[in-house]
């Protein structure tokens, strides 16, 4: 049977109601129709072309950003932990990713003059200040031959990319949770791939689509469109899912709540930071409060019929929220105890079944050799540093010698002190391996491990068999449950002197 579907993206399932009320209003337009959405910059290698302003160079243009202006050079860090001046018209001011954005008091409003990250944009000509010793690192650590970096560098120098840089002047997140506005990029920095930049059309006023941005009726529509990361509440809004977000048309706004939507941005500018989400229990910050019910307003609404729907998306969307919220906690609670027990979400069910099997049978299994020395075995300590070639059936001649592939063979006089190297070998045990001068007791505790390893793999079968019935899946669970076993007696030692015994 062949699938013909397209895939099941789970939006009426994932968004609050009231966003698929939203997305029918007549006035509400997808933001294609008001900007347009440009993927930030992918590099090939962020390592390399975008670098951090050194802390002392940071805090010496907090002082006089006017002066940092007029020198030639910055000092920076880049790839490897390289550490130079390059110089300032070979560099741009670049935002890497929203974590950046953040201040004490929250997210920031705006991507501030002074980022902390710097993009290498070098201009033609010569290479300028350490430039050159910058190049050379990445060129021996290979960088140029990265496939993207390659397909965006100039013909004559791979580190001067081609590709257009996307400086918008407002920036979403690609990925965001709970809060999503859009960064008022007004400085021109470059935008990294974790963003998407929005350029207002021609007949879209600026400020008006920045509004839009940071209102909640764009949290809604992210809801509605993005795309599952598999964390909760975070959603991944590349370019294709921003053109499809309906928002409120901007281009119809008039009245004096243009002038009021003007007032709450200039605000947010002021004090630089972005209105929070609306939470759980409701609290709604005054600015988003006031964005919302203006943007109503200059379509049309009344006071009242704004206020009822701005009300109605609040309550919808806490409702989501608080659903959403308590499944994280239950996720968190999960992946507490998974960690505690040594697993991840990625562990394989064949794992998760091997693991529990072995903690059943863990009180009733012997650990080899440790159970069966004492310290009154005398050993030879044996080392090497090639592959050991041990039979499995004793040979006719040479019993005691184990060959090495590419050295000189081994003399352990005996093949059942040969049998109890391959008993270590089979558990995992390295060079240098203790291995007992007495040759009937090696072979009788060898003639213990391979009853005691028939035993627990059958043992582990049975048990097994409970919680799986695929037979690929089981093989898999059993052989998981014998590699803790391996591991547990590795863990136990090797030798009577480093065998610490509990008191009797």
């Amino acid at each position: 049977m062949v699938y013909v579907g397209a895939t099941w993206r789970s939006r009426f399932l994932r968004a609050p109601k009231i966003g698929l009320a939203l997305a029918t209003e007549p006035d509400f337009v997808p933001l294609a129709a008001l900007a347009t959405a440009r993927l930030g910059l992918k590099t090939g290698k962020d390592e390399f072309f975008f670098l951090s302003r050194r802390v002392e160079e940071a805090a010496h243009a907090e002082h006089s950003l006017s002066l940092v202006r007029r020198r030639k050079v910055t000092k920076v860090t880049g790839m490897d932990r390289w550490s130079g001046e390059l110089a300032s018209q070979d560099l741009r001011p670049a935002a890497l990713n929203p974590h950046e954005l953040f201040a004490q008091h929250g997210r920031r409003f705006a991507i501030p003059e002074l980022t902390p990250s710097l993009y290498l944009y070098p201009g033609p000509g010569g290479l300028r200040a350490d430039l050159g010793t910058y190049i050379e690192l990445a060129e021996r650590a290979g960088v140029p031959r990265g496939k993207l970096v390659a397909s965006n560098g100039s013909e004559d120098a791979w580190y001067r990319q081609v590709r257009a840089v996307v400086s918008s002047p407002w920036a979403l997140p690609y990925n965001s949770a709970y809060d999503y506005g859009a960064w008022d990029n007004r400085v021109g920095a470059v935008l990294n791939g974790r963003f998407v930049g929005l350029d207002p059309l021609p007949a879209v006023d600026s400020d008006l689509l920045g509004a839009v941005l940071n209102s909640t009726f764009a949290i809604i529509g992210r809801l509605v469109e993005g795309t599952a990361t598999g964390v909760e509440a975070a959603l991944d809004v590349g370019p294709p899912a921003v053109r499809r977000i309906r928002v409120p048309d901007v281009r119809l706004l008039k009245g004096e709540a243009v002038a009021d939507i003007r007032e709450v941005l200039a605000e947010m500018r002021r004090a630089d930071s972005m209105p929070p989400a609306p939470s759980r229990t409701l609290d709604v910050s005054d600015e988003r409060r006031r964005l919302d019910l203006a943007l109503l307003r200059g379509l049309g609404r009344t006071a009242g019929q704004a206020s009822v729907l701005v009300g109605r998306m609040y309550e919808s969307y806490a409702r989501w929220r608080a659903d959403v919220e308590d499944v994280e906690q239950l996720m968190r609670q999960n992946r507490r105890q998974m960690q505690r027990s040594g697993q991840s979400r990625t562990t394989r069910p064949a794992d998760r079944v091997g693991r529990r099997v072995w903690e059943e049978l863990q009180a009733s299994v012997a650990l080899f050799p440790s159970a069966l020395l004492t310290p009154a075995d005398a050993v030879d300590v044996v080392t090497f540093s090639k592959p050991l070639e041990i039979s499995a059936s004793e040979p006719l001649f040479d019993a005691g010698m184990i060959p090495v592939h590419g050295g000189r063979p081994i003399d352990l006089g005996s093949f059942e002190r040969v049998r109890y190297v391959g008993m270590l070998r089979q558990l995992g045990f390295e060079s240098p391996l203790a291995v007992p001068r007495d040759a009937t007791r090696a072979g009788a505790m060898v003639d213990r491990f391979e009853q005691e390893r028939r035993r627990f793999v059958g043992e582990a079968k049975r048990r097994v068999a409970a919680y799986m019935s695929d037979p690929d899946a089981s093989k898999d669970a059993v052989n998981a449950a014998e590699r803790h076993w391996l591991t547990a007696c590795r863990a136990a030692g090797s030798h009577a002197a480093d065998i610490v015994r509990a008191p009797a």
